[in-house]
């Protein structure tokens, strides 16, 4: 479960070594999900200018100085961080990367830091993995989505039931379940915001909301 890893960062849903055996992945990368099409990624040659998807490093960007290493899962390579001018070793396993300059993200992306748009990536592929989008039919799971709120409650990731929504149907959900995972989204903030008291809520999303478009759980006042 997501809630038993010891940190919070790592590719620890999706099976690191395999991630093609996933129609949500594979979805993804059809919809130009950056995370997606990273978890693919060719091996960069030296000199290449990358940026670090996810963890505390996510934004980072650095030159590749060594070649991809041959290894039968752990191809790491060294990269040069602009930013302090230090060496990082780059395990493709744990770090996500792409090319400097990145492509622009889809209209689907939630405009969000990219370490909370990372968590949002791997639990929805958790959670479609989980509701046998292959090989079989999609299969609605109460108790996977049930994680999918938890996630989002326990990082405190600002991000909308319709924009969650989104990023489900760009990774291979049905359209026709978007507005029970809208509502499912909603009320599970609602009875979390209830039974704690408070909402959990961080201003960290890159374009603001109009005090009209904000759900009540952003503000919502701690019990009395």
């Amino acid at each position: 479960m997501i809630g038993d890893r010891s940190t919070n960062d790592c590719l620890a849903i999706i099976e690191r070594f395999s991630p093609g055996d996933s129609l949500a992945v594979r979805r993804g990368i059809a919809s130009d999900c950056i995370f997606c099409q990273a978890r693919l990624n060719a091996a960069p040659p030296s000199g290449a200018r990358i940026m670090l998807l996810n963890g505390y490093n996510a934004g980072r960007e650095g030159i590749v100085v060594s070649e991809w290493s041959a290894g039968l899962h752990h191809a790491e390579f060294d990269c040069s961080m602009e930013d302090t001018g230090h060496t990082q070793i780059i395990n493709p396993d744990l770090n996500l990367f792409s090319l400097v300059p990145p492509v622009p993200p889809p209209v689907w992306f939630p405009p969000l830091s990219l370490r909370d748009a990372f968590v949002i990536d791997e639990i929805t592929l958790w959670f479609l993995d989980r509701c046998r989008l292959s090989p079989g039919p999609f299969d609605w799971s109460d108790v996977g989505f049930d994680e999918v709120i938890r996630t989002c409650w326990e990082k405190r990731i600002p991000i909308l039931p319709s924009e969650i929504a989104s990023v489900l149907v760009a990774h291979g959900m049905p359209r026709r379940y978007a507005r029970k995972s809208e509502h499912a989204y909603e009320a599970g903030f609602r009875l979390l915001v209830w039974s704690v008291g408070k909402a959990p809520m961080k201003n960290r999303r890159l374009v603001k909301l109009r005090k009209s478009e904000k759900p009540f759980w952003f503000s919502a006042p701690r019990k009395a």
